[in-house]
């Protein structure tokens, strides 16, 4: 036991920790934070990659009780950010063995407070991560946000994205390729744009985005059909009976034939 504990006493002293964390707008996590001699005995039977996807399971579930996405992202949305996250912490800190040694010698809370911004951003489809380059995305309903606070010029819509805590380097061009889609008579795309390593989500763009997609839903749910469906779209269930002259078990009328 006292050499678990001089190992994660090494791994505390010879990791540097991102100062990526930002204070005072998170909820205590619900979920199971083992102790440091615990974090190391777990490390030491299970290795670094299992415990770097336990890391990044963690860190989604723990950005949907941050922004109570409950009910807001499906399961698909979930899984997916899942597998992502885990990639994502991967390239950013070096390996699955770097992931592995940060959660040994500071815990999930570390990873809750530097990362939950960017679980948040997989989950609700403003992040992009494949393997290598990570990419911020803005969609057509927070395109609509951005157009209702901004009209649609690049440099307004940029200065939009500054409030939300986007970097001028990124939201320059970030807001001249929205005001470009905009600008289109076709129906707008998801528009992105490549993200420096060091770039770190802030979570003022993720409080708007989380509030934009919420009223998307909103308004794309009819309570006559629940979610999933369409305003306007005819509820499920079998076909009532009976024909277009509105009389039941009478059958459509028949075309003519041809003479």
């Amino acid at each position: 036991m006292r050499r678990l504990a001089r190992t994660a006493l090494a791994l505390s002293l010879s990791l540097a920790l991102p100062a990526a964390a930002r204070a005072g707008d998170r909820p205590s996590c619900d979920q199971n934070h083992p102790n440091a001699q615990n974090r190391a005995e777990d490390a030491l039977k299970k290795g670094d990659s299992e415990i770097a996807k336990k890391v990044a399971k963690h860190s989604v579930k723990y950005a949907i009780q941050r922004w109570n996405l409950e009910g807001l992202v499906s399961e698909a949305e979930v899984d997916a950010a899942k597998d992502r996250m885990y990639s994502f912490l991967k390239w950013k800190l070096g390996s699955p063995s770097a992931v592995c040694g940060q959660w040994v010698s500071a815990g999930y809370g570390h990873f809750d407070k530097a990362y939950s911004d960017e679980a948040g951003a997989l989950l609700i489809g403003i992040f992009r991560f494949e393997e290598k380059q990570p990419e911020i995305v803005v969609p057509p309903w927070l395109q609509k946000t951005l157009v209702a606070e901004a009209a649609s010029s690049g440099p307004a819509i940029a200065a939009v994205l500054s409030t939300y805590g986007v970097p001028e380097a990124v939201a320059k061009p970030l807001g001249d390729k929205i005001a470009a889609e905009l600008a289109k008579a076709t129906e707008r795309n998801t528009v992105g744009y490549y993200l420096p390593k060091e770039f770190d989500y802030d979570n003022r763009l993720l409080d708007a985005a989380v509030a934009a997609r919420r009223a998307h839903t909103s308004q794309a749910v009819d309570p006559r059909t629940g979610p999933g469906k369409p305003q306007g779209a005819r509820p499920t269930g079998p076909a009532p009976k009976g024909g277009t002259s509105g009389k039941a078990g009478t059958p459509p009328p028949k075309p003519p034939t041809k003479g």
